[in-house]
């Protein structure tokens, strides 16, 4: 692939715009749903089931959709961050309640030490999962949550075009898949005509009546079953889904609502202002193998393989501030502190000036150095892997870690 925009660039100050601009290369290249280029994958016809078309719910004033209309025009999605300042403020409408599954806000959203001020405000906060998160601490119930060996569910990989049905393995007594737990609740509350399907099985037959496959097909090739052979170049028998049918360079869409419609280079902030007090740039985005965000730290096995959390720093940036491996930092953000041990890492694996934390370590959460309050312009998404810092020295020395692992 030449071009790909799924390293978290919404993650940064200009990050719609940027990941624009990096659309814009494949068709400047030629390359657009070639061989090599980023090929357009084609749609697995199941039924939705949202009702956003029947019901936007925009009368009920969705939170921050006012601010980023196109959030909430193309995804449906409220805004995080604004949500955190409702709970506190109050305002626009009082936010009193939350059920929140799959998510663990307290660790990944940023500032995270607002973040749980926010949700153990709440008059009642339930959550649902697997494992006791600093999320569920938080929570006045918590409910134990099915994992995907609990479950049969219908995934569709599209840059693959193929189609597969995960399958029921075991299950206990008290705890409820995702679906029954939401039709329970909805039936509960008078919305039961909304979750008419007994079951997961009628559920996914339901979904894929017009895609013409059967839930039997699907469940007889746990490979995969390909929905579609792989096609290239189908803009030459097809338009392309946009208002002209053909690549546009400029969005009439985003023109209307006052942004700029062609994508326009903002220099990020540690480039135009930069501070003395916080003269590092911190990355946060890189991975770890063994983890997720902030998965399968609960694991004892994986957190006793994995490495902690530490802080990456170029050899000559660790000279000039006398660091070494296993010495302890202390990084700083105009948003909070936190403390941990210090990698020293090759020259060629890092910029100078530039330090990397991984995120989703509970020990040192680098969420509580990542501010709230600046945003991608278009989508709301917050800055949170390109932000101003500073590192100092702190006392004393930890024990090197264990390179023999």
């Amino acid at each position: 692939m030449v071009n790909y925009v799924g390293n978290g660039l919404e993650h940064h100050e200009n990050g719609i715009n940027n990941i624009r601009a990096v659309a814009y290369l494949d068709a400047l290249l030629g390359a657009l749903d070639r061989k090599g280029g980023n090929r357009l994958a084609e749609s697995f016809p199941t039924r939705r089931l949202t009702l956003y078309q029947e019901r936007p719910l925009t009368e009920l004033g969705p939170i921050g959709a006012e601010r980023f209309p196109v959030l909430y025009g193309m995804r449906r999605e409220c805004h995080t961050m604004t949500a955190m300042d409702t709970i506190l403020s109050g305002k626009p409408y009082p936010l009193k309640a939350m059920l929140l599954t799959a998510a663990n806000p307290a660790m990944t959203n940023p500032n995270s030490e607002k973040v749980r001020r926010a949700l153990s405000t709440l008059e009642l906060f339930v959550v649902r999962d697997l494992f006791l998160t600093e999320t569920a601490r938080l929570a006045h119930y918590v409910l134990p949550a099915a994992s995907f060996l609990e479950r049969s569910e219908l995934h569709v990989h599209a840059m693959f075009q193929v189609v597969t049905l995960s399958r029921k393995l075991l299950s206990f007594p008290d705890v409820q898949d995702e679906y029954h737990f939401w039709r329970d609740l909805a039936h509960r509350l008078g919305a039961g005509s909304f979750f008419p399907w007994k079951n997961e099985e009628e559920l996914t037959r339901w979904l894929l009546e017009p895609t013409g496959l059967t839930l039997e097909q699907v469940a007889g090739h746990p490979e995969g079953y390909p929905f579609k052979p792989i096609r290239y170049e189908k803009w030459r028998e097809q338009p392309l889904d946009t208002p002209s049918g053909k690549v546009e360079f400029t969005s009439q869409y985003l023109k209307d609502l006052g942004y700029p419609e062609l994508a326009e280079y903002r220099p990020p902030a540690y480039r135009l202002r930069r501070d003395a007090e916080y003269p590092f740039v911190l990355v946060t985005g890189a991975r770890k193998l063994l983890f997720y965000h902030s998965r399968y730290q609960n694991i004892e096995r994986f957190a006793s393989a994995g490495r902690n959390p530490e802080m990456e720093i170029h050899p000559a940036d660790a000279s000039r501030l006398g660091l070494g491996d296993g010495d302890l930092a202390r990084v700083s953000s105009r948003v909070g502190t936190i403390q941990l041990p210090v990698t020293v890492t090759a020259p060629n694996e890092i910029l100078p000036g530039t330090v990397q934390i991984t995120h989703g370590y509970r020990q040192a959460n680098v969420n509580l150095l990542t501010p709230d309050d600046v945003f991608d312009p278009i989508s709301g998404f917050p800055l949170m892997k390109a932000l101003q810092v500073k590192v100092e020295r702190s006392q004393p020395p930890l024990t090197p870690p264990d390179r023999t692992r």
